[in-house]
């Protein structure tokens, strides 16, 4: 295998695990929105802030698998 390949499989795996490290924050982050929609509805500037940082989870996720796909196909 050529040092190019190499070097695009590497990068691919890291991405990889990025994406799936991202996913489990994103779930562990909603399960927080959730705990504050059911029992601290009244903690508004806390359920923004949380629902900012899902947004930003969401586009790394989406920059992530845009990345993984243009790896991959080439």
């Amino acid at each position: 295998m050529n040092k190019k390949a190499l070097n695009g499989l590497k990068q691919e795996e890291e991405l990889k695990r990025e994406f799936k490290d991202t996913s489990k924050h994103i779930e562990d982050i909603e399960a927080e929105l959730d705990h504050f929609y059911v029992n601290e509805p009244e903690r508004v500037m806390d359920i923004i802030s949380i629902e900012q940082t899902l947004d930003s989870l969401y586009k790394k996720i989406n920059k992530l698998e845009n990345e993984i796909n243009q790896i991959s196909e080439s």
